[in-house]
């Protein structure tokens, strides 16, 4: 069983900021225990991470977070940002916490293969060759340790 440090029920009607409760057919958690995270399987195939944050990290911390995902995802096509809800929100509340929902990539750990690691050191070369251009308008982000 997969346990979250704050636990919490989801349903589908949770979901009804981003998506019809009715089109939800799977909610199941996924491993994380600071946050608490789910995937969310819909009726056309299609699948989500739900993103519940923990109860302290509220919009005025997740909102910065999201806005730098927001300017990486506009400069690299393999960075995903969030959904957007149907009220325009990259965040929605979820009980008393900030939700995110984020399109679902499917992984696996990789394997010690030179085809991973060249791929994974584009990857890397690509986000940090772009941070510069990505962050420059950001400047009133305050960084965390």
């Amino acid at each position: 069983m997969i346990e979250h440090k704050y636990p919490l029920d989801i349903s589908p009607s949770d979901l009804e900021p981003w998506l019809l409760s009715i089109d939800v057919t799977a909610i199941s958690p996924l491993p994380g225990w600071h946050n608490s995270i789910y995937r969310v399987d819909v009726r056309t195939g299609q699948k989500f991470v739900l993103r519940v944050h923990i109860p302290k990290e509220g919009p005025a911390f997740v909102e910065p977070t999201l806005r730098i995902v927001a300017a990486y995802a506009d400069l690299l096509p393999f960075i995903d940002g969030p959904i957007v809800s149907r009220k325009g929100n990259a965040w929605e509340p979820i009980s008393d916490r900030t939700s995110t929902l984020w399109p679902f990539v499917a992984g696996d750990n990789g394997e010690a293969s030179v085809p991973d690691a060249e791929n994974a050191a584009r990857c890397l070369a690509a986000i940090h060759g772009t941070g510069t251009q990505a962050l420059s308008g950001l400047s009133d982000i305050e960084p965390e340790p």
